[in-house]
């Protein structure tokens, strides 16, 4: 299945020294930030930025011609309204593909040729046969049915028990790599239509009355089990 990036748009903020570029794969709209050094974050200040800040309303609407400035507030509200019931969130990107993260680095490098922040974290803990284990979580709560991380791994092998470090993108390779979180770089956020709270309240309640229901929202982790050199979904 092939992905284009179907819009985009470049804008500039001096008071940050950042650019964003903007793409799309369907609904699901990227902004890559980056520019100079200060515009390289940490994971947790990445993902404030993007909750912060969040995306575009209407990717419709991106045009190079339009002023700066009036841009720029686009940017400024991270729960817009989208359909009925529904509301576009931002957080640091999700990745659920091969093809997504095909497009999503070939688009990025045509910006910056340098890794970038995803919204994947990595925690170690151990099985019931006292056996590290690895668990990918996605900050914005989707499910973790795909990975890019290269098995064996020395950086999340040399991980402390529940010691926690978060992946980022290569521009060159499309593999993920796993970084101490308080390292600097580029970073993609993700908008996305989403429920809005009073109908995941609703959810949550059905959730809570159907056992089956209850069961298939357990969890949304994948674990990474580094010694076999697989990912068990």
């Amino acid at each position: 299945m092939l992905l284009l990036v179907v819009q985009f748009v470049l804008s500039y903020n001096a008071a940050y020294a950042l650019e964003k570029s903007q793409g799309a794969l369907g609904p699901r709209i990227f902004t890559f930030v980056h520019g100079d050094v200060d515009a390289k974050l940490n994971f947790s200040a990445a993902e404030h930025y993007c909750k912060s800040v969040g995306g575009l309303s209407d990717t419709n609407n991106m045009d190079d011609s339009k002023d700066k400035q009036d841009r720029q507030h686009l940017f400024s509200n991270p729960s817009q309204s989208y359909k009925d019931g529904m509301v576009l969130r931002t957080s640091l990107a999700s990745v659920h593909s091969y093809p997504e993260n095909l497009a999503l680095v070939k688009w990025v490098a045509k910006q910056e040729k340098h890794s970038f922040w995803i919204g994947g974290k990595i925690t170690k803990t151990m099985n019931e046969f006292t056996r590290p284990i690895y668990v990918l979580h996605w900050v914005d709560g989707s499910k973790s049915d795909f990975s890019l991380i290269r098995l064996p791994n020395p950086e999340i092998t040399s991980m402390r028990i529940g010691e926690q470090r978060c992946t980022s993108v290569d521009y060159s390779s499309g593999q993920w790599g796993v970084h101490l979180c308080s390292e600097k770089r580029y970073f993609v956020c993700l908008t996305v239509p989403v429920l809005n709270t009073e109908n995941q309240e609703t959810t949550k309640q059905k959730e809570k009355s159907s056992p089956s229901l209850q069961k298939k929202s357990e969890t949304h982790d994948a674990l990474i089990d580094d010694e076999m050199g697989s990912t068990l979904l």
